[in-house]
């Protein structure tokens, strides 16, 4: 199959641990999807909150948000590049690493990949993003901004 053009997810997570023997606490995650150049504004954003989760679980959620918006949008034929900075979810979607606390999410992706790549006849790749680029620090901002906002607004 020929893709004609290139769709990216750009997901960060951000996680403050209630305390400093816990990797669980206050997470949110930021999601963008770009249909053309990512210095353009993104076609689809998204933001989730939950008061007690871990950095790798939210990620998995913020992925599966973004997916679960392109099945249902109207683009057909797309190499499709999923970018982020949690490395080992991104390992374990490209089956460097075994899901195993995170089988549910795991397979939850999987089955959605599965769906875009049926239907909308379309490739799939996970890329890690390192913290030094520029295109990660715009996202990483949106997901610590978001956070930070909610312990405002509502607590």
């Amino acid at each position: 199959m020929t893709v004609s053009w290139t769709i990216q997810i750009l997901v960060d997570s951000s996680t403050k641990p209630s305390s400093k023997t816990s990797k669980y606490g206050e997470s949110a995650a930021c999601w963008a999807i770009y249909t053309s150049e990512i210095a353009s504004l993104p076609e689809y954003v998204g933001l989730v909150y939950r008061p007690k989760e871990g950095p790798n679980k939210i990620f998995y959620i913020g992925i599966i948000r973004a997916l679960e918006e392109l099945v249902e949008s109207q683009y057909v034929e797309y190499l499709l590049k999923i970018r982020g900075d949690c490395q080992p979810v991104i390992d374990q979607l490209n089956g460097k690493w075994r899901a195993v606390e995170m089988k549910p999410l795991y397979d939850q992706v999987k089955s959605l990949e599965e769906k875009i790549k049926k239907n909308k006849r379309a490739q799939v790749e996970y890329v890690y993003l390192g913290e030094d680029d520029n295109v990660y620090k715009k996202i990483d901002q949106c997901a610590k901004q978001f956070r930070e906002l909610i312990k405002k607004w509502l607590f």
